[in-house]
């Protein structure tokens, strides 16, 4: 069909055109943009016409409806080649009718690379550890597999209608997503909210089988190429930033490598590098850390490792530094294309990890998933305008953070549901004076179809493990311990202390500032009134929403009274504290 030939069918059927752009040549695209009235019954509550954008290029048309309520019914395209219509059916027939698809919705075309870049690089379809800013007991995705957790559950349970890429678009961002989603990720059914979303399909974990899709297409992978997955990652992530820059408009980019989870192809665990780095790092050693050679107490409802081999600690640890060679080199890429595109000192970078891990600490195999320090802190580093070079925090910051955080950078204001607040970035977002003292981090375990028998949690059977930790820094010295010198990374003056209840109601408890690698358990000695504190504030965190989560006082102190565990410590609320009900599990299933 002719740019001439559309215009004059969008004339007829009472479109208002705003735009229309000719191709150059035969081998370019046109871009015609236009308003069509509709009933509102047609469209998003508040709307009354919608903004249609299509694209021609060599009889190919693309097309894009903004004010759609949903996904069409079957037929659905996201692909090359392929023309998505809205979701009335009525609506979808006029179209069909007046611009004479194929059918309903869809038109159908020869799968070219040329088609797939003019898809990803000119159309915006309406179209995720989950960007919503919430805590497990909120978005309630507990698992990585079946009815517990993954992919298929994060759509089921309608979490893309209100999440980060959802907001960054509503804030006039483009967004683009490259790399590792959510497991189970099948490349059948997008996710709101991206403008380009090129997920890898599961198997994630395969470093030398790279398969992705682009907004859902067809299933793409390059056996004979030998492509390393997060040399592939780097590769489209760059090419997406290009794009970002070229549309003129501000882009939020995810970039999501699996680099250095193990491969799954890997009979022993461990992450397989690019050829170029398998032999970097010989001879490096897991660090000789003091807990070690300590295992946990036989209380913990966990499975406990005899013994874990030397040769294979060593290994995993050297083929996780060998594949973050590869993410080095991403990450470098990234920021070089920004310097080169001129718009690196106009853009801010996040770096994080979704989870930290263990190899060999306490007497366990390798993970990730236990409530000890070297699992559940990451690095977190961002650098942009505004944000002083060099700068350290010692701020307790938590994942549910982020998404705030990018809102309040965007120019947005964060939505109440969240249950992060932002980061306390001088100048830049809007976070209370009363910085949060308290964080929560809890596990749940079902049996999952999915998971592996010899690696559901180090080794721990899958129906157990299950537990709730506060992790708490304060200025107060709960303990009686004194302000002897401080260790990186506390600052002077701060202790910080986990408090952790197992789903068997064995308690831990640890004082990180003097004791960080979690070897004596001070439970059995502390103060029953602090006890009792900290159990009150696990409880609030362990159901809160939103604004409760991060002021839990208010929820015991409705007058505002007590902000944080100086003043909780008062022997005026000791009566208080005694008397709530104690959270505790039932059991472990």
């Amino acid at each position: 069909m002719s740019n001439k030939r559309l215009l004059e069918e969008l004339e007829g059927v009472g479109a208002t055109v705003q735009f229309a752009e000719e191709a150059a040549d035969d081998a370019s695209p046109s871009y015609i943009s236009a308003e069509l009235q509709y009933p509102a019954s047609f469209l998003r509550p508040g709307a009354d016409k919608d903004q249609l954008d299509f694209v021609l290029r060599e009889g190919l048309i693309l097309f894009r409806a903004e004010n759609v309520q949903d996904r069409p019914d079957p037929p659905f395209c996201l692909q090359p080649g392929c023309m998505n219509g809205p979701i009335e059916r009525e609506r979808m027939e006029l179209l069909r009718d007046r611009l004479q698809m194929m059918q309903p919705g869809c038109m159908y075309g020869p799968i070219k690379r040329e088609r797939m870049e003019l898809l990803r690089d000119r159309l915006q379809m309406m179209v995720n550890e989950t960007d919503q800013g919430l805590y497990t007991h909120n978005h309630n995705i507990t698992g990585n597999y079946g009815e517990s957790g993954g992919f298929n559950k994060f759509m089921e349970s309608g979490l893309d209608r209100s999440y980060l890429p959802v907001w960054m678009q509503d804030l006039g961002y483009n967004t683009y997503h490259v790399g590792e989603f959510l497991n189970k990720f099948r490349g059948d059914n997008c996710p709101r909210g991206w403008n380009v979303f090129d997920a890898l399909v599961d198997p994630q974990a395969k470093f030398f089988d790279v398969k992705h899709s682009v907004n859902c297409g067809p299933t793409l992978s390059y056996p004979e190429w030998r492509w390393h997955q997060t040399d592939f990652v780097e590769y489209q992530a760059i090419d997406y930033l290009k794009q970002g820059v070229a549309s003129g408009k501000p882009f939020y980019l995810q970039v999501g490598p699996v680099a250095p989870h193990f491969d799954i192809s890997s009979a022993n665990d461990f992450c397989i590098p690019a050829d170029r780095h398998k032999d970097l790092y010989q001879g490096l050693q897991p660090p000789a850390s003091p807990n070690k050679d300590i295992p946990l107490p036989p209380e913990t409802p966990i499975e406990h490792p005899t013994s874990y081999a030397l040769w294979k600690a060593q290994k995993a640890y050297r083929t996780r530094a060998q594949c973050l060679a590869g993410v080095h080199e991403l990450v470098v890429g990234l920021i070089s294309e920004l310097r080169d595109q001129g718009v690196l000192d106009n853009t801010y970078i996040i770096f994080t990890s979704d989870n930290g891990y263990h190899i060999g600490n306490h007497k366990l195999k390798q993970g990730k998933k236990m409530p000890y320090e070297e699992d559940v802190r990451v690095p977190l580093y961002i650098r942009g305008p505004g944000i002083t070079k060099g700068q350290v925090s010692n701020y307790q910051a938590h994942m549910m953070d982020l998404p705030a955080t990018q809102v309040e950078l965007a120019g947005g204001t964060v939505p109440v549901e969240v249950d992060g607040i932002s980061l306390p970035l001088q100048g830049l977002t809007k976070t209370a004076t009363n910085l949060r003292e308290s964080v929560m981090s809890e596990l749940w375990r079902f049996p999952d179809p999915g998971a592996r028998a010899d690696y559901p949690l180090v080794g721990m059977p899958t129906e157990l493990g299950n537990y709730r930790s506060l992790r708490m820094c304060t200025t107060y010295d709960a303990l009686g311990r004194g302000l002897p010198g401080c260790d990186a990374p506390f600052k002077a003056g701060m202790h910080c202390y986990k408090y952790l209840l197992w789903c068997n109601n064995f308690i831990q408890l640890f004082d990180l500032k003097e004791d960080p690698h979690e070897i004596v358990n001070l439970a059995a000695q502390a103060p029953q009134k602090l006890l009792d504190r900290f159990n009150a504030l696990l409880s609030v965190l362990a159901t809160c929403r939103g604004g409760t989560c991060a002021e839990p006082y208010k929820l015991m102190h409705p007058a505002g009274t007590v902000s944080g565990l100086e003043d909780a410590m008062s022997a005026e609320h000791d009566e208080l504290y005694a008397g709530l009900r104690r959270f505790k599990f039932l059991n472990c299933s």
